[in-house]
Protein backbone atom coordinates (compact mmCIF):
# COMPACT_ATOMS: atom_id res chain seq x y z
CA UNK A 1 0.00 0.00 0.00
CA UNK A 2 1.26 3.59 -0.95
CA UNK A 3 -0.97 5.92 1.24
CA UNK A 4 -4.62 6.98 1.15
CA UNK A 5 -6.38 6.07 -1.98
CA UNK A 6 -5.92 9.28 -3.98
CA UNK A 7 -2.00 8.40 -3.52
CA UNK A 8 -2.04 4.60 -4.00
CA UNK A 9 -4.29 4.71 -6.76
CA UNK A 10 -1.75 6.77 -8.62
CA UNK A 11 0.08 3.76 -9.93
CA UNK A 12 -1.57 1.08 -8.22
CA UNK A 13 -4.27 -0.01 -11.14
CA UNK A 14 -6.31 -2.94 -12.44
CA UNK A 15 -6.25 -3.93 -15.66
CA UNK A 16 -9.28 -1.95 -15.91
CA UNK A 17 -7.31 0.78 -15.14
CA UNK A 18 -9.28 1.77 -12.27
CA UNK A 19 -7.42 2.10 -8.42
CA UNK A 20 -6.85 -0.72 -5.85
CA UNK A 21 -7.12 1.31 -2.83
CA UNK A 22 -10.78 -0.06 -2.24
CA UNK A 23 -9.34 -3.79 -2.70
CA UNK A 24 -6.56 -3.45 -0.51
CA UNK A 25 -8.59 -1.98 2.39
CA UNK A 26 -11.01 -5.00 1.70
CA UNK A 27 -7.89 -7.43 1.99
CA UNK A 28 -7.07 -5.77 5.02
CA UNK A 29 -10.50 -5.93 6.76
CA UNK A 30 -10.76 -9.88 6.05
CA UNK A 31 -7.24 -10.13 7.75
CA UNK A 32 -8.40 -8.35 10.91
CA UNK A 33 -11.66 -10.77 10.96
CA UNK A 34 -9.24 -13.55 11.41
CA UNK A 35 -7.19 -11.72 13.76
CA UNK A 36 -3.60 -11.72 11.25
CA UNK A 37 -1.02 -9.32 12.44
CA UNK A 38 -0.77 -6.98 9.29
CA UNK A 39 2.74 -5.10 8.45
CA UNK A 40 2.45 -2.79 5.54
CA UNK A 41 4.92 -2.75 2.95
CA UNK A 42 4.80 0.70 1.15
CA UNK A 43 6.53 1.54 -1.72
CA UNK A 44 7.90 5.27 -1.85
CA UNK A 45 7.94 6.36 -5.61
CA UNK A 46 7.01 9.44 -7.34
CA UNK A 47 3.23 9.93 -6.26
CA UNK A 48 4.22 10.07 -2.69
CA UNK A 49 7.69 11.11 -2.69
CA UNK A 50 6.59 14.49 -1.57
CA UNK A 51 3.80 13.61 1.55
CA UNK A 52 6.15 11.47 3.74
CA UNK A 53 4.34 12.45 7.12
CA UNK A 54 1.31 12.48 6.21
CA UNK A 55 1.40 8.58 4.80
CA UNK A 56 2.68 7.67 7.65
CA UNK A 57 0.47 8.98 9.68
CA UNK A 58 -2.46 7.34 7.40
CA UNK A 59 -1.29 4.03 7.93
CA UNK A 60 -0.66 4.73 12.12
CA UNK A 61 -3.97 6.56 12.76
CA UNK A 62 -5.97 4.90 10.03
CA UNK A 63 -4.86 1.81 9.54
CA UNK A 64 -3.34 1.67 12.62
CA UNK A 65 -0.48 -0.47 11.45
CA UNK A 66 1.65 -1.51 14.17
CA UNK A 67 4.86 -2.76 11.45
CA UNK A 68 5.46 -0.51 8.26
CA UNK A 69 8.25 -0.77 6.22
CA UNK A 70 9.01 1.86 3.55
CA UNK A 71 11.61 1.05 0.20
CA UNK A 72 12.57 3.28 -2.75
CA UNK A 73 10.84 2.60 -6.04
CA UNK A 74 13.91 2.89 -8.43
CA UNK A 75 12.94 1.41 -12.21
CA UNK A 76 15.87 1.65 -14.50
CA UNK A 77 15.37 2.29 -18.26
CA UNK A 78 18.07 2.28 -20.75
CA UNK A 79 17.51 5.75 -23.33
CA UNK A 80 15.51 3.22 -26.08
CA UNK A 81 13.09 1.99 -23.93
CA UNK A 82 12.32 5.06 -21.19
CA UNK A 83 9.35 6.16 -23.16
CA UNK A 84 7.79 3.24 -23.18
CA UNK A 85 8.47 2.46 -19.79
CA UNK A 86 7.17 5.69 -18.54
CA UNK A 87 3.76 4.64 -19.95
CA UNK A 88 3.86 1.49 -17.55
CA UNK A 89 5.14 -1.37 -17.47
CA UNK A 90 2.09 -3.21 -18.94
CA UNK A 91 0.29 -3.80 -22.19
CA UNK A 92 -0.59 -0.17 -23.96
CA UNK A 93 -3.57 0.74 -26.08
CA UNK A 94 -1.18 -0.38 -28.99
CA UNK A 95 -0.38 -4.06 -27.31
CA UNK A 96 3.25 -3.01 -26.84
CA UNK A 97 4.34 -4.60 -23.68
CA UNK A 98 7.82 -3.68 -22.12
CA UNK A 99 9.25 -6.43 -19.35
CA UNK A 100 11.08 -4.95 -16.61
CA UNK A 101 14.30 -5.40 -16.07
CA UNK A 102 17.10 -3.96 -14.23
CA UNK A 103 19.60 -2.33 -16.93
CA UNK A 104 19.97 0.87 -17.90
CA UNK A 105 21.67 4.13 -16.06
CA UNK A 106 18.17 6.36 -16.37
CA UNK A 107 15.22 5.81 -14.34
CA UNK A 108 11.45 6.43 -15.07
CA UNK A 109 9.33 9.26 -13.98
CA UNK A 110 7.74 6.94 -11.22
CA UNK A 111 10.79 6.73 -9.50
CA UNK A 112 11.64 8.16 -6.37
CA UNK A 113 14.42 11.09 -6.11
CA UNK A 114 17.08 10.21 -3.87
CA UNK A 115 16.56 13.75 -1.91
CA UNK A 116 13.16 13.14 -1.84
CA UNK A 117 13.36 9.39 -0.20
CA UNK A 118 15.27 10.74 2.41
CA UNK A 119 13.24 13.46 2.71
CA UNK A 120 10.23 11.35 3.06
CA UNK A 121 11.95 9.52 5.74
CA UNK A 122 13.23 12.09 8.13
CA UNK A 123 9.39 13.39 7.72
CA UNK A 124 7.58 9.98 9.03
CA UNK A 125 10.63 9.73 11.94
CA UNK A 126 9.42 13.57 12.95
CA UNK A 127 5.94 11.85 12.88
CA UNK A 128 6.73 9.38 15.33
CA UNK A 129 8.42 6.28 13.39
CA UNK A 130 11.49 6.35 15.60
CA UNK A 131 13.05 2.80 15.66
CA UNK A 132 10.40 0.10 17.95
CA UNK A 133 8.35 1.72 20.17
CA UNK A 134 5.36 0.17 21.43
CA UNK A 135 3.08 1.53 18.87
CA UNK A 136 4.83 1.40 15.43
CA UNK A 137 8.26 -0.28 14.78
CA UNK A 138 9.36 0.89 10.56
CA UNK A 139 11.97 -0.33 8.23
CA UNK A 140 13.71 1.59 5.61
CA UNK A 141 15.61 -0.08 2.65
CA UNK A 142 17.66 1.15 0.41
Amino acid sequence: MDGSAPIHDTYRVNRGGNGTHHQVMKGLAALRRHDVDVHILCTVNAANQDHGAAVYRYFRDELEARWMQFIPVLERATSETLPLANRGWSAGPSGQRLLYTQRGSLVTERSVRRESYGQFLVESSRSGCVGTSGRCSCSCST
